[in-house]
């Protein structure tokens, strides 16, 4: 089945994949060898978790910024990275793995996809003092995410 969607002055084709039941850990697994060659390739765009944050947080949340700032001063920025590899944005079929929703692609470190992983498989006993500063860096955006998106639609905490 071939889907076709029209953008503007272009056009995208989509085919149908059947996704496969599998185990968390193999999930996990071919998700893992996915990225790891997905981390070697280089593109001019770079993932920018502080502007970001700066879009979805309101000033009075600056605190968060604050530690965001900080731990990203520390990262490298040097792998192709997804920044939303969680379950949902992989297509897993019996020879292949596919990544979808690209909207925070581009060139960071490597870690931050891992620490997103682990926390989407609520993986214990692998943090160490790197992989924690990372856990921490995704916890805060998304939690910046988070609070923007109720910020807009009008709720108070």
């Amino acid at each position: 089945m071939t889907i076709k969607t029209f953008f503007g002055n272009g056009f995208k084709i989509s085919e149908y994949k059947k996704e496969i039941e599998i185990s968390n850990d193999e999930r996990f697994l071919r998700q893992k060898i996915f990225l790891d060659k997905m981390h070697k390739l280089k593109t001019d765009i770079v993932f920018d978790p502080v502007k970001l944050a700066l879009e979805y947080i309101p000033n009075k949340y600056f605190q968060i910024i604050e530690k965001i700032i900080d731990i990203d001063k520390t990262v490298n920025k040097d792998s192709l990275c997804h920044c939303d590899p969680v379950k949902k944005n992989f297509l897993v079929t019996n020879n292949s793995c596919y990544l979808i929703d690209f909207e925070y692609s581009g060139m960071y470190d490597a870690k931050f996809d891992e620490a997103s992983m682990i926390i989407d498989y609520k993986i214990k006993n692998c943090y160490n003092n790197i992989i924690t500063k990372y856990i921490k860096l995704v916890a805060l955006l998304w939690l910046s995410w988070s609070i923007g998106y109720v910020d807009k639609l009008g709720k108070n905490y």
